[in-house]
């Protein structure tokens, strides 16, 4: 049978990989998407992906992480 409607894909997935195909993969580590979206986008230096990717949170005091790092490290002593 024919598709009725295209498919929006929920916050944390990104259809780009699938186009076409109706469905919607999550996105790998370290990246998030807002819902409706085709790609998967790094986060900025500083952010990693919230639990279910779909924004980015702030690495608390004391830790940093790379632009597209999927967790937060710990900065050095003296740093």
């Amino acid at each position: 049978s024919g598709q009725m409607s295209c498919v929006v894909c929920p916050a944390g997935r990104a259809a780009a990989a699938n186009e076409g195909a109706g469905e919607c993969p999550p996105c790998p580590l370290g990246r998030f998407a807002l819902g409706g979206v085709a790609f998967c986008r790094n986060c900025s230096g500083g952010y990693i992906p919230n639990t279910n990717q779909s924004s980015c949170i702030a690495c608390p005091a004391g830790h940093f992480a790379e632009v597209g790092s999927p967790d937060c490290a710990s900065c050095p002593p003296g740093r």
